[in-house]
C-alpha cells in the first residue's frame, strides 16, 4: 500500500481529504488515504504542496 505523507509534520493525508486546502491529515494510518500503486497515490499527491511525498 502507498500513503501520502508529509515530511515537515509526519502526518499522513486523511482519507477523507481531497487537497491539501482542505487541512484534513491524520497521524493515525488507519485512517490515511490509501492507494493500491505509486502511480495512483503520485496522480492523488498532485493535489498537495511539495512538503508531500508518496510513502510505502
Amino acid at each position: 500500500m502507498f500513503y501520502l505523507i508529509n515530511d515537515r509534520t509526519g502526518e499522513w493525508a486523511h482519507k477523507d481529504s481531497i487537497g491539501e486546502h482542505d487541512g484534513k491529515t491524520t497521524k493515525d494510518y488507519l485512517e490515511a488515504a490509501c492507494f493500491e500503486d505509486y502511480s495512483e497515490a503520485s496522480d492523488y499527491s498532485q493535489n498537495f504542496g511539495p512538503d508531500w511525498r508518496v510513502d510505502e
